[in-house]
């Protein structure tokens, strides 16, 4: 594994404040075919971003606790789902946490996958 992808599993890992949670997440991310290069993109998107690490690891239990495993086509593509959410917040002064803000898009808008 890259050493930029093993930060970005320790930076999420100290975020969460449940070693049971973060270890589920981890399965959960290492089981996309994409791994190695969606986590790449997730850690670009949470350096980019004005949401802290700890919003962003519970963005991600948000997302998967909302869309079944078999509608997400990669992990790309999830942090995809949530850069965009995040990004859409990026000029109001006041913006709501990252993982309501999720919930949100998905009750809204939903996840199409592809």
């Amino acid at each position: 594994m890259k050493a930029d992808n093993v930060r970005i599993l320790a930076y999420l890992r100290d975020t969460m404040a449940d070693p049971g949670a973060f270890q589920k997440l981890e399965s959960s991310l290492r089981d996309f075919h994409d791994f190695e290069t969606g986590l790449a993109k997730l850690a670009t998107s949470i350096d980019e971003s004005i949401f802290p690490g700890d919003e962003w690891a519970e963005a991600l239990e948000t997302f998967l606790g909302h869309v079944q495993l078999t509608k997400i086509p990669s992990l790309c593509h999830m942090a995809g789902y949530l850069e965009c959410c995040a990004q859409s917040q990026a000029g109001n002064p006041i913006q709501p946490a990252l993982p309501e803000l999720v919930r949100q898009m998905l009750d809204e808008y939903g996840f199409e996958g592809a």
